[in-house]
């Protein structure tokens, strides 16, 4: 069995279809189809269910997907590993994080890393809490950077910074005056809120929960950069993330104003690893680096 043939079936498996695995991995259709039929034959089980618009994994395909999974990892801790012998002169690193680390803390310490190791490769996924946690947990991301994730068993945390949930406006808004803003303030106000899959959103609906005050949002986004686009051009506030709007707010782009909630001053951004996995040497070397320089956010 090749590795190819399983990172084919892994790149299917993520995708949902041959074409758009194909593509991903820049691989005739055709070829592709023909490797998993070999590697069904191989393995004597049907590992998909064709659909009209896709594939999806068979009951032996989510048995076999775990054995795949493994068998990539274990190639690329062994290539880790021999790198690590060479000077680490190649590698990759997957990430996980939510929107407001990347742009700042999460990409200048990529360029310093490949700046000593430019063998290392990383591949870089924007999500919401939710999602961060959940490729950890299916080993489809090596490291995962949260705000105030929900505890999980599977997941460990090697460093958090407490960072505040803070109202953001133009300079022009009202509001771009004021000190800091209660719940009650924001009744009434234009507000632009992320979805439920991030953190800062959790942590708001319970604090308005617990006030049993009920404000509704005018806009309810699943991106950072739309919320603070919103805010920027004046048409109400967004809640966000204090770190996540900090170059807006050091441009004078917009102002960041606290909350006076005491829950909303204590979230956290986390930095996350799957529990009791070895990481490869890259991933590991990465880690610290970002251990180190998380005060930054």
């Amino acid at each position: 069995m090749q590795l190819s043939t399983l990172s084919q079936f892994l790149e299917i498996v993520r995708t949902g279809s041959v074409r758009r695995a194909s593509e991903q991995l820049n691989i005739a259709p055709s070829a592709m189809s023909r490797q998993i039929a070999n590697l069904e034959h191989l393995v004597g089980a049907k590992l998909f269910e064709r659909h009209a618009d896709g594939m999806s994994l068979t009951a032996e395909g989510t048995a076999f997907l775990k054995y795949a999974q493994r068998t990539v990892r274990d190639i690329d801790l062994a290539r880790s590993e021999i790198d690590e012998i060479r000077g680490l002169r190649r590698g990759r690193v997957r990430i996980h994080s939510v929107e407001g680390a990347v742009a700042g803390y999460l990409f200048s310490a990529v360029a310093e890393f490949r700046g000593k190791y430019p063998g290392v490769t990383f591949e870089v996924v924007a999500a919401g809490n939710d999602l961060v946690i959940e490729a950890l947990v299916r080993d489809e991301a090596d490291i995962g950077i949260g705000f105030n994730p929900s505890p999980d068993l599977n997941v460990r945390v090697v460093a958090k910074l407490r960072k505040e949930i803070v109202a953001v406006a133009s300079p022009y808004h009202p509001f771009a005056e004021r000190s800091e803003l209660s719940l009650q303030d924001l009744m009434g106000a234009e507000i632009a809120m992320l979805d439920a899959s991030f953190g800062t959103r959790r942590l708001l609906d319970r604090a308005f929960r617990n006030a049993d005050i009920s404000v509704p949002f005018a806009l309810t986004v699943n991106a950072i950069e739309m919320a603070k686009a919103f805010a920027k051009r004046n048409y109400g506030i967004a809640i966000l993330p204090a770190f996540a709007a900090r170059y807006e707010c050091d441009h004078g782009e917009l102002v960041a104003i606290p909350l006076s909630e005491p829950t909303l001053k204590r979230a956290t951004v986390a930095l996350c690893v799957r529990r009791d996995r070895e990481l490869p040497r890259a991933v590991a070397a990465f880690l610290k680096l970002l251990q180190e320089k998380i005060t930054l956010l």
